[in-house]
C-alpha cells in the first residue's frame, strides 16, 4: 500500500512539472496568431499580395519655388493606381502622411487639406508645415491605421537614382537616352533656280550678290541609345548633289547635306530620357527622326503632366518638355522647299529656341557649262523661320542627371 502511494505521488509530481513547463513555454510566445490577411501593408518590396500598396520612393524638390518646396511626394509603383484609390480614395483624403525627423520621431501629420492623389502620375502629395531642416522621413497610412507604409527617407535631386525613379518592377536597362545633333542642309541660290532645277548658265548676280550662293540651314535630329538597343548607326556623315550618279552638279561637287561640321553644333548631346516600353506612368509616345528624309518613329514613352496650384507639374523626379516646330517657306530663286519642319524640344519655362535661320555663303560662279563653288565664306544670316510651341502638349521626361 505504501509502495502504491509512492508511485501515485511520483506520477502526480511528474504531471505537475509537465503542465507547468507547458504553461511556461506557451507563455513565451506572445505574438498574436493571425488567421488570414487582417490588414493591408504598404511596402516597397512585396509583390505577392495584390492588395499591397507599393511605393518607389519619397521625394521633395528643395529647389522648387514656395510653396511647392514644402511638398513631399510618394511615388506609387507601376500599375498600383487602382489599389491606391481603393484605400485612399481618388482625392487621397482617406490617408494621412506622417512626417518624421532623422530619428523617426513624428513631427506632424497632414490633414485632409494637405494631402492629394495625382492619378496621372500615380503619386501622393503631402504638405509639410514645419521646419524643413528637421524633415527627413515620411510614411503614409489610411485614417483607421489598418494600412500603413514603411518609413521612407525623403530623397532629393542629389540622392534620387534612375532605378528608384522607375521602381523595381521596371528594367533600368530600358531607360533610353535621347541625344540631339544637327545636319546642315545646303540649298542653292541662283537666278532661275527652282525646287527641282538648277542650271549652269551664266547669269547676273542673284539676290546674294554672286552668280550663285549656298544657303545653309541647320536642322536638329535625334538618336537614342539604351543598354539593349540603339539607332546611332543611322546617322549619316554627308550627302552630295547627284550623289550615287555623277556626284557633281555643273561639274562641281557640292554637299547637299553636311552632318559632320562641328562648327554648327553637330556634336551629339544628351537631351533627356524615356522609358522604351509603354507601361505604368510612361504612356505618351515621343516621335522623332534620326536624320534627313527618315521617318518619325516612337523613341520611347514619357509621362503626363498635371495641374497643381496653378502650375503644370510632372511626377516626382521627372522634368517638363515641349515641342517647338519651325516650318520653312520657299525663297525665290532657290531650291529651298516650303514644307520642311524642324523640331526642337525644350523646357517650357525656358526661352523659345533661336529662329531657324539660313546662313549665306557667297562667291559661286557659272560659265554656261560648269560652275565653281562659293569661295568667300559665310557672309550673313538671311531668311529666318520662327519656332513655335502653338498647339503642342507638354510631357514629362527623365532628366539627364539620372542618365548613365
Amino acid at each position: 500500500m505504501k509502495k502504491l502511494y509512492k508511485i501515485r505521488k511520483v506520477v502526480t509530481i511528474a504531471l505537475f512539472v509537465f503542465a507547468g513547463t507547458y504553461i511556461f513555454v506557451s507563455c513565451l510566445d506572445t505574438k498574436p496568431k493571425t488567421l488570414g490577411n487582417s490588414k493591408i501593408d504598404f511596402t516597397a518590396t512585396d509583390t505577392a499580395n495584390v492588395d499591397t500598396f507599393k511605393f518607389n520612393f519619397a521625394y521633395r524638390d528643395s529647389a522648387a519655388a514656395a510653396p511647392l518646396n514644402k511638398y513631399v511626394y510618394l511615388q506609387g509603383a507601376a500599375n498600383t493606381k487602382t489599389t491606391m484609390i481603393a484605400t485612399c480614395n481618388s482625392a487621397g483624403t482617406n490617408c494621412v502622411c506622417e512626417f518624421l525627423d532623422a530619428t523617426e520621431t513624428e513631427l506632424e501629420e497632414s490633414d485632409s487639406t494637405e494631402i492629394s492623389f495625382d492619378s496621372n502620375g500615380n503619386y501622393f502629395r503631402c504638405e509639410y508645415d514645419g521646419v524643413l531642416g528637421s524633415l527627413a522621413k515620411v510614411r503614409i497610412r489610411n485614417l483607421n491605421s489598418t494600412a500603413i507604409s514603411p518609413i521612407f527617407d525623403i530623397l532629393d535631386d542629389t540622392s534620387l537614382t534612375a532605378q528608384k525613379l522607375i521602381g523595381s518592377e521596371l528594367n533600368v536597362n530600358r531607360i533610353r537616352t535621347v541625344s540631339k545633333y544637327y545636319c546642315d542642309y545646303h540649298f542653292l541660290q541662283k537666278i532661275g533656280t527652282t525646287i527641282t532645277s538648277f542650271d549652269c548658265s551664266a547669269q547676273a548676280a542673284s539676290g546674294c550678290g554672286s552668280v550663285y550662293c549656298i544657303l545653309k540651314l541647320p536642322f536638329p535630329f535625334y538618336l537614342y541609345s539604351d543598354n539593349l538597343s540603339t539607332n546611332f548607326p543611322l546617322r549619316i556623315a554627308d550627302a552630295l548633289y547627284n550623289g550615287g550618279s555623277t556626284d557633281k552638279i555643273c561639274d562641281v561637287q557640292i554637299k547637299r547635306l553636311d552632318c559632320t561640321d562641328t562648327g554648327t553644333g553637330t556634336t551629339t548631346a544628351e537631351q533627356f530620357g524615356l522609358y522604351s516600353e509603354q507601361t505604368g506612368i510612361y504612356e505618351i509616345p515621343v516621335l522623332l527622326a534620326a536624320g534627313p528624309s527618315m521617318p518619325t518613329l516612337p523613341y520611347g514613352f514619357a509621362a503626363k503632366t498635371s495641374t497643381f496650384l496653378g502650375n503644370t507639374v510632372c511626377p516626382p523626379g521627372l522634368v517638363r518638355r515641349i515641342f517647338y516646330n519651325a516650318t520653312t517657306a520657299n525663297i525665290a530663286d532657290t531650291n529651298l522647299p516650303g514644307s520642311l519642319v524642324a523640331n526642337e524640344i525644350q523646357d517650357p519655362d525656358a526661352a523659345a529656341p533661336a529662329d531657324l535661320t539660313t546662313q549665306q555663303y557667297i562667291g559661286g560662279n557659272c560659265t554656261g557649262t560648269s560652275c565653281t563653288a562659293p569661295n568667300y565664306g559665310f557672309v550673313t544670316n538671311s531668311t529666318s523661320f520662327a519656332y513655335s510651341d502653338a498647339g503642342q502638349t507638354e510631357f514629362c521626361v527623365i532628366p539627364t542627371s539620372l542618365l548613365d
